[in-house]
């Protein structure tokens, strides 16, 4: 019996941005952890910034600059030195911000790590949601597709030649083939295959093909059949 099988350019892309979704939002909840560990018995201090300095790194043609923010405080009568793990356009030398030490071991020092955490939950909940999104529609899609196989709901369209997909892979513009079936009431209703490679080409002229869909109820969600 046929059956419809995932798209695999949807599958694909939606498990990627799921799985970076997760990633993401895995990365987030490390560092609030961390940082709540840390916070637990970590003392604040304010640290006056000695110096900023700049250095470029060129990554794949691109030049990003990147700052070192060297900072001094004092703890328990001794002058520490060390070097903020952020840097904001306004920082300049001289300005003294909030750092976070360890009193066991005052060398120890971090900025406040709340707002990195929300940026990565957000970042992970914007990619799951896209990523989910378009697998849940791939699968409610090939569900609804498979009722249709099951109940025989299907008409015979008749292939009428190619189109450009909206679809590219490797700069490689894809095509999809078009069929037209009789829709009742003196209507010609259009379908369209999978996209496929421009030179493979899975149907001739003369071809006829089952066309899975609901003419009453929803004419739009098809599936033209690939068994011959």
């Amino acid at each position: 019996m046929e059956r419809y099988r995932l798209s695999f350019v949807q599958t694909f892309v939606g498990g990627i941005f799921l799985l970076i979704g997760i990633v993401l939002i895995a990365v987030g909840a490390v560092v609030f952890v961390n940082w709540s560990d840390f916070a637990q018995n970590a003392v604040s201090v304010y640290a006056e910034i000695t110096d900023i300095s700049s250095y470029s790194s060129k990554i794949r043609n691109k030049t990003e600059n990147y700052y070192r923010v060297d900072i001094e405080y004092e703890y328990g009568g001794e002058t520490y030195e060390g070097r903020l793990d952020k840097y904001v356009s306004t920082m300049k030398k001289g300005d003294r911000v909030e750092i976070f030490i360890d009193p066991d071991d005052p060398s120890s020092q971090r900025s406040r790590q709340t707002v990195i955490p929300i940026i990565f939950a957000l970042s992970g909940l914007f990619f799951g949601a896209i990523g989910g999104s378009v697998l849940a529609k791939e699968i409610r899609f090939g569900c609804y597709i498979n009722r249709l196989i099951a109940d025989d709901m299907y008409v015979y369209a008749d292939f009428a030649g190619e189109e450009p997909a909206n679809l590219t892979v490797d700069g490689v513009r894809y095509d999809q083939a078009v069929f037209v079936y009789d829709g009742g009431s003196g209507r010609e209703l259009r379908v369209t295959s999978k996209p496929y490679h421009p030179n493979k080409c899975p149907y001739v002229r003369g071809d006829v093909k089952k066309v899975y869909v609901d003419i009453e109820n929803a004419p739009e969600k098809f599936y033209v059949s690939r068994n011959k």
